[in-house]
């Protein structure tokens, strides 16, 4: 692929990205969180809760993406 080709990007596509980028960073801090209170020190958010936080995360992105999908075709289809 060229690297000086341009693409363009409809409002639509630029949405979903900016939400599901949303819901995965509040979800990895949510979860990060938690486990952090469940830790020997609650008060401090380690690289290693974050890690296991982003892993967790990743599902409910894809859940997100996928109820997404689901809504588009009942639009398309009515």
């Amino acid at each position: 692929m060229n690297q000086t080709e341009s693409f363009q990007l409809n409002t639509e596509a630029a949405k979903a990205l900016a939400e599901w980028k949303a819901v995965f960073s509040a979800e990895v801090i949510r979860q990060a969180k938690l486990l952090a209170q469940k830790s020997d020190a609650p008060g401090v958010i380690t690289l290693a809760h974050y890690r296991e936080a982003a892993l967790s995360a990743v599902q409910s992105l894809a859940n997100v993406i996928q109820d997404a999908d689901s809504h588009d075709g009942r639009q398309k289809a009515a």
